[in-house]
């Protein structure tokens, strides 16, 4: 594909049709330490047949959940960010030309953020840990902390969102939180099949005096 991305919507993994990517001018993807992965994708717009081509487009919307995949070498694809779409900015001119319409989003970390937790839990952080990304569908990685709490004398509470909770548990462990992907699909114009993997450990990888690297 001449634009150099491989662009997935929905659940299934289906690539985005020719009849959008046409319009596609710019693809953004933000990296930072320990923080969710934001991407943006930016289209030209006109209207076709009385209305906008991107911006009432039914591939892309809020919710949505994009792929962003670059092919290598050796045929393999390298998945960049995958998460929903969060919100849509558009601009409109009239007659259509000049118009633009933009998809932003997260990977799915984000999903984790949206409601709020009053919960107390026992024994190690790590398990916490792995029960609810094990929850929100990731496949986890998490390396066992050394403290076991208890309710009554050493209680581990959450009163806010999961993400919100993981992040700082991690950070009082010395770990971090990160997604890595394994993507493939069938041929070139088959869905792709995404594993996420949920990360919940020191980075690069060092074993903490007591501890072991299971949950």
């Amino acid at each position: 594909m001449g634009f150099g991305l491989i662009i997935t919507a929905g659940d299934n993994g289906a690539p985005l049709s020719k009849d959008a990517m046409k319009w596609i001018v710019e693809a953004r993807v933000e990296m930072e330490l320990s923080k969710p992965t934001r991407f943006a994708l930016r289209f030209e717009d006109d209207e076709c047949d009385g209305a906008p081509a991107m911006a009432e487009t039914d591939e892309l919307g809020e919710n949505v959940k994009v792929g962003l995949f670059a092919k290598l070498a050796s045929g393999e694809l390298e998945c960049l960010v995958y998460g929903p779409v969060t919100e849509v900015k558009s601009a409109t001119k009239l007659g259509g030309a000049g118009s633009w319409v933009e998809f932003h989003g997260s990977d799915r970390r984000i999903e984790m953020s949206r409601v709020g937790v009053n919960h107390t839990y026992t024994g190690r952080a790590s398990a916490a840990a792995e029960g609810i990304l094990s929850a929100f569908g990731f496949t986890p990685k998490v390396q066992q902390t050394l403290i076991v709490h208890d309710k009554r004398d050493l209680p581990l509470g959450q009163n806010t969102n999961d993400l919100a909770f993981l992040e700082e548990v991690a950070r009082k462990n010395n770990m971090d939180l990160w997604i890595s992907y394994a993507a493939s699909r069938a041929s070139a114009e088959a869905p792709v099949t995404v594993t996420e993997t949920a990360h919940f450990e020191t980075s690069p990888h060092r074993e903490q005096s007591g501890g072991s690297t299971a949950a």
